[in-house]
């Protein structure tokens, strides 16, 4: 149970954290190709408006 607790708290930390550089970007009228969280393989994504959002199997990180 710890550990899920630990996984979901890394994880809207990173989703907060890349959603700052996202939203300062996209105010800026910069592009932004890319919005995930997590590394290694793509779980599940799709593309909106420009940009491919995607969930990446460890939640350890993020980018956009």
């Amino acid at each position: 149970m710890t550990i899920v607790i630990f996984i979901i708290i890394i994880c809207v930390i990173v989703i907060s954290h890349e959603l700052g550089h996202f939203l300062l970007a996209k105010a800026n009228g910069i592009t932004v190709k890319e919005f995930f969280v997590g590394m290694g393989p793509t779980l599940c994504s799709f593309t909106k408006g420009g940009t491919k959002y995607s969930l990446k199997l460890f939640p350890v990180g993020g980018a956009c």
